[in-house]
């Protein structure tokens, strides 16, 4: 049965955070997009509000240089393909002059799909073919 006195009220990026399991310390949910009812596409757009970073070189401080716009691909949302996008900011370090892409909850490095998307197409795969898993996650 649904009870909404035990719910409470919660933020958009408490929904997002809900939803699709992220960890929001240093995003925000910058606006929300949705397909037509043929295209059944949901596109969430984050925002970076952190400032500084530590060079995971030579330990100093380090400020944003400049952000590289990013799209992964995220399990699906009902029985739309989600994405998630962000400019992901990219720090340069004053003491040895390194480039830093910023770290992102939701996905692991150089990989164009959310963690929760890997996990989910494991978990298919455990019990059915290739092909099959394709078709269900909507995949070309």
């Amino acid at each position: 049965m649904c009870d909404l006195s035990k719910c409470k009220p919660v933020t958009p990026e408490d929904t997002l955070k809900y939803i699709l399991g992220l960890d929001l310390k240093d995003w925000g949910l910058k606006s929300t997009f949705i397909g037509d009812d043929d295209e059944k596409v949901t596109h969430f757009i984050l925002s970076y509000h952190g400032t500084r970073s530590i060079c995971p070189i030579c330990g100093k401080g380090m400020v944003i240089h400049d952000y590289k716009e990013r799209v992964w691909r995220h399990a699906n949302f009902n029985e739309a393909i989600c994405y998630i996008h962000a400019n992901v900011p990219r720090y340069r370090c004053p003491d040895c002059g390194g480039i830093h892409q910023a770290e992102v909850p939701w996905a692991d490095p150089n990989v164009s799909y959310s963690k929760t998307f890997m996990a989910v197409a494991i978990e298919h795969l455990a019990h059915m073919s290739l092909a099959a898993t394709s078709r269900l996650l909507r995949c070309p």
